[in-house]
């Protein structure tokens, strides 16, 4: 009886073992191609939870703490008392001091709600709030409108906090397990020779603003550009088919995401700029490689 019983425990060891353990043998038995191939559908998983991700990241920027959210509401107050037109005329004018403070604050508003103050207030926010109470002016209208706008952003993304919290853990989870197969398939990052050209981002392409030739150290590219004399610096997403960073022009800097395609021949991404003169604010920035 107990010899069976030993023989029992024998044999469920070894089922366990087997059950917990087939990820060693995921590479074995495979060619070089079969391999490839697992490796190659495995990044297209770790490309799509990178964009599901990054779409649940941008709705989770919007979302407001209790603090935020009493702050802006003081800040909407701030705009509609200004633009009170039920203010007796026996009030007194603000002093020049609280002139310029309250200037100073509509100033600081308009860049914290991002207001386009070229469209709306051209003529900048001292004149409009010299004549606010005049002729309704649409700058300041427009920022009090912005800043209620944020609000009610910030109430319905709150609203879905909880479940978009849960959709990215699920998400990150996901992803593990497929960075995890591709590690041991043995195509994780470091794990295979960099690749150029349509390969990988290291290597020449004919892009929107000019011809780059993007330079790899480790999960770091480099590059300079023709426009305006531009130069880049990002950073590899750990799948490899994600470049993020910032650009430097003579007249202007800022950020882009560049995505490369399945098949390796190019890339499409957005730029964004922050600062410096040069127009439109953002913009597409595709590329083809011409190394292969």
């Amino acid at each position: 009886m107990n010899r069976l019983a030993c023989l029992a425990l024998a044999f469920g060891t070894l089922g366990c073992l087997f059950l917990i353990s087939p990820v060693y043998a995921i590479a074995q038995d495979l060619s070089e191609a079969q391999r490839r191939e697992r490796c190659e559908n495995n990044r297209k998983y770790l490309a799509d939870y990178d964009r599901q991700l990054e779409a649940i990241e941008a709705k989770l920027k919007w979302t407001m703490s209790d603090e935020e959210f009493a702050r802006a509401r003081v800040h909407e107050k701030f705009l509609y008392n200004l633009l009170d037109l039920n203010v007796p005329a026996a009030v007194a004018a603000p002093t020049r001091e609280v002139e310029e403070e309250q200037v100073a604050k509509l100033e600081e508003l308009s860049s914290l709600y991002e207001l386009d103050e070229q469209k709306y207030c051209p003529r900048g926010l001292k004149a409009y709030y010299s004549e606010r109470r005049t002729s309704h002016s649409e700058c300041l209208w427009q920022l009090a409108d912005a800043i209620g706008r944020r609000i009610s952003t910030a109430e319905r993304a709150n609203y879905e906090r909880d479940e978009l919290n849960k959709q990215r853990t699920q998400l990150q989870r996901q992803r593990a397990v497929h960075q995890s197969r591709l590690d041991e398939l043995g195509c994780g990052p470091g794990t295979e020779p960099e690749k150029s050209g349509c390969q990988g981002f290291a290597g020449a392409w004919n892009t929107s603003y000019g011809t780059m030739t993007f330079t790899r150290s480790g999960n770091q590219i480099t590059s300079s550009y023709d426009f305006d004399g531009g130069n880049i610096r990002g950073t590899l997403s750990e799948d490899g088919r994600t470049l993020t960073g910032t650009y430097t022009e003579t007249s202007a800097k800022g950020t882009f995401r560049f995505t490369l395609a399945a098949d390796g021949k190019s890339f499409s991404g957005i730029w964004n700029r922050v600062s410096g003169t040069m127009e439109p604010p953002s913009g597409k920035w595709l590329g083809e490689c011409t190394s292969p």
